[in-house]
């Protein structure tokens, strides 16, 4: 259904795109591993609040 809706709307628009199916997919869908390697942030406070509190000993011992 999908295809030939397609179709009919290369033929009027006289759009040539690439015709081939699977070839092209692995390159849009394959994510690189990056050459950077990604920082992540470890948590600075406790699940009990919303930010850190230095008087919370659960803050002291996440950070510490």
């Amino acid at each position: 259904m999908f295809k030939r809706l397609k179709n009919f709307i290369c033929k009027i628009f006289n759009i040539k795109a690439c015709q081939c199916d699977d070839e092209h997919i692995e390159f849009f869908t394959k994510v690189p591993e990056p050459d950077v390697p990604v920082h992540e942030d470890k948590p600075t406070h406790c699940g009990s609040h919303t930010r850190f509190m230095k008087s919370c000993d659960q803050c002291i011992a996440i950070t510490t």
